[in-house]
């Protein structure tokens, strides 16, 4: 019941039931007249209340008023939102929905009974899909398709909304059934709680998740027992699928569960046919989960050194490797016979099969290194079928440097290593030069490389998050800092966009799968003359800790996707797979330019030049200043501590100013 607190009250309790309904059906039908897309939930507030006569109200029912037009507004633009789910987004209490709801008539199957109806709904859904062509429709154009043979004349409006959804979700789930249903709820910003409803009523969940594990590791011992028995160079990734699968009892599990069967076959079909390729390399280069071939690997003992051990292990055993190699004639050797040679001095037993592999491919890294010192970097890497990263750790380890490293074209491929272009520097000047000198630095491995394999202090993980209790909204933060004047959307004819979308769309059509970074980045280079490097490493030192009696170095770090240059103006660029993760990552695109910025700086402190930070997709992009952005990113951050940094015990505001030093 409302409370009648205030001095002036103009209406009674029964009077304010009836003029509250009138108000929250005026709102809806004002709101219907509009463009929603171009407003936010405060800017809706000034437009809708300005045409509300309020003024028998008191200040608390104003205030009731302005939660209304709130809830009104978002049942109409998220109307595949649940109110369950609306509530945990805003934090708007249920009771405002169900009051705008019943004002409006949309209740319509009392929610008690609707599952029932739903259920039946999704099943009707199903058997209709099932005898189309799907190839002939779209995501809208099926909803046109189903809809008039589905029996919806008693739900409400937000139901009926609820049904088109279904049909859009088995839709997508019947035309993409190698995508996953969170990749599908995020790429067509449906609930994956609908996605779950579809499944549980087509019981398509199979063995329930918790029953899974037993049965699973059951399935990979199957397949290794099989593969064993196999000649496995008389298969591709995708024939041993068809070899293996008969053999695993699949008959309980849903079709989700099937497809991961099949993953771990892929999987552990990769790691025998590329005994020197890590875990992480394998998952990188095929797209597959790292957590498969864990699970793997615990399954069948090939664990070894624990991870969080390996990486000491290893630095002790490269050591070593380099300590016999210098005492040997390596003239005598080939790259075979000094495997032989030097394994067995090495103290092996702990390790794993893939461990073991490393280690051989670490010997064959050294042997190189050291026989073939004019090699480039490049051809190194490709002849020993090792990654740039292991082979600059090792670098790093030994202490290091290669003699000459050949710039070359990015390849395609699924990791991006650093990569540059120096012609694309064109005639900038002083500046032209310092960049140059910053990505010679980096190129001949003058940095602290050391500092990039802390995961802690990444500038990817400063985000506008929230908590689950209190997120923070994407719509709030684009209309705060374009209020502020610190933040543009680019056009969507920007060429950035329009040749991102080029990529996305060819590579969507050739692998029936959404592209992330690495097609993106490998392009970009040749295609524009304003970008000169791709994965760029920045820095920035933060003290010195003391860590078991050892003292230790303490950086910020990040990779920069694309780094361009226009005039005097840097330009950093990062690309995402939606616009919310742009605009919650604008903490981490203005800490690489302060990360940049230092590294600059070190080189030539004199210089003045702008940095310009722009975070795109296929469909859209935002730009910001960096000198401007810091005064609205440190006051949005400081009015909302909610927000947590890098700790879950610290706010994004104190990881600013303590990283970024502002003050």
């Amino acid at each position: 019941m409302l409370k009648n607190n205030d001095k002036n009250v103009f209406i009674s309790n029964t009077e304010w039931t009836i003029f509250r309904d009138d108000v929250i059906r005026d709102l809806y039908n004002k709101m219907n007249n509009l463009d929603l897309k171009i407003f936010t939930s405060n800017s809706i507030i000034k437009k809708v209340l300005s045409d509300l006569n309020l003024n028998r109200l008191s200040k608390t029912q104003r205030e009731y008023v302005i939660t209304y037009i709130q809830a009104t507004f978002y049942l109409i633009t998220e109307s595949s939102t649940s109110v369950r789910g609306l509530v945990e987004k805003y934090n708007i209490p249920r009771s405002v929905f169900k009051k705008v709801r019943s004002a409006l008539n949309l209740t319509g199957i009392p929610s008690e009974e609707f599952p029932l109806i739903r259920d039946a709904i999704i099943l009707d859904i199903e058997n209709n899909l099932t005898i189309l062509n799907l190839d002939d429709f779209t995501v809208d154009s099926i909803v046109i398709e189903v809809t008039p043979i589905l029996d919806l004349d008693n739900l409400s409006k937000t139901q009926r909304i609820l049904a088109e959804t279904y049909i859009r979700a088995c839709f997508l789930m019947l035309a993409n059934p190698n995508i996953s249903a969170l990749a599908l709820a995020e790429e067509y910003n449906i609930s994956i709680d609908n996605f779950k409803i579809i499944k549980n009523t087509l019981d398509l969940t199979g063995i329930r998740t918790k029953d899974f594990p037993p049965i699973r590791d059951a399935i990979i011992q199957d397949i290794e027992i099989k593969l064993t028995s196999l000649k496995l160079d008389d298969f591709t990734v995708d024939s041993i699928v068809i070899e293996v699968t008969p053999i695993l009892d699949l008959d309980n599990l849903s079709k989700t569960q099937r497809i991961l069967a099949e993953t771990y076959i892929r999987a552990r079909f990769l790691m025998l046919t590329n005994p020197y390729m890590s875990a992480l390399a394998l998952a990188e280069e095929y797209d597959v989960s790292i957590g498969i071939f864990k699970n793997i690997k615990n399954k069948l003992g090939l664990t070894g050194i624990p991870t969080n051990q390996w990486s000491d292990f290893k630095s002790s055993i490269i050591l070593i490797i380099a300590k016999e190699l210098n005492r040997m004639v390596l003239d005598n050797y080939t790259v075979d016979s000094i495997i032989i040679e030097v394994m067995p001095v090495l103290d092996l037993d702990k390790l794993s099969e893939t461990q073991k592999s490393l280690i051989n491919k670490y010997i064959k890294t050294i042997f190189y290194m050291f026989t073939h010192e004019r090699f480039s970097t490049i051809i190194l890497c490709e002849t020993t079928e090792i990654r740039d990263y292991d082979y600059y750790e090792i670098l790093h380890i030994l202490e290091k440097h290669h003699l000459y490293v050949k710039p070359s074209l990015v390849k395609t491929a699924k990791s991006i290593s650093f990569n540059y272009r120096f012609e694309n520097l064109h005639d900038n000047g002083e500046i032209a030069e310092v960049i140059k000198s910053f990505l010679i630095s980096i190129k001949n491995f003058n940095y602290p490389f050391e500092a990039f394999i802390d995961p802690d202090l990444r500038a990817s993980n400063l985000k506008l998050i929230g908590t689950p209790q209190f997120r923070a909204n994407v719509d709030e933060i684009e209309h705060y800092f374009i209020s502020k004047q610190v933040l543009t959307k680019l056009q969507k004819s920007s060429k950035i966009i329009l040749y991102a979308d080029k990529i996305y769309q060819s590579y969507i059509e050739k692998y029936s799968q959404i592209p992330y970074h690495y097609p993106i980045q490998s392009q970009f280079l040749q295609c524009f003359d304003y970008i000169v490097a791709v994965e760029v490493p920045v820095w920035k030192f933060l003290g010195k800790n003391i860590i078991n009696g050892k003292e230790k170095l303490v950086f910020q770090t990040g990779h920069i996707d694309f780094l361009g240059i226009v005039d005097n103006c840097i330009l950093i660029f990062d690309y995402k797979q939606n616009k919310s993760e742009i605009l919650q990552s604008i903490p981490q695109f203005f800490c690489y330019a302060n990360l940049l910025n230092s590294c600059l700086t070190y080189i030539n402190k004199n210089l003045n030049y702008d940095i310009h930070c722009i975070g795109f997709t296929h469909k859209e992009g935002y730009r910001f200043e960096y000198n401007k952005m810091s005064p609205a990113l440190l006051q949005y951050t400081k009015d909302r501590p909610y927000i947590k940094g890098m700790k879950k015990n610290t706010s994004l505001y104190e990881d600013l100013l303590n990283f970024l030093n502002f003050f």
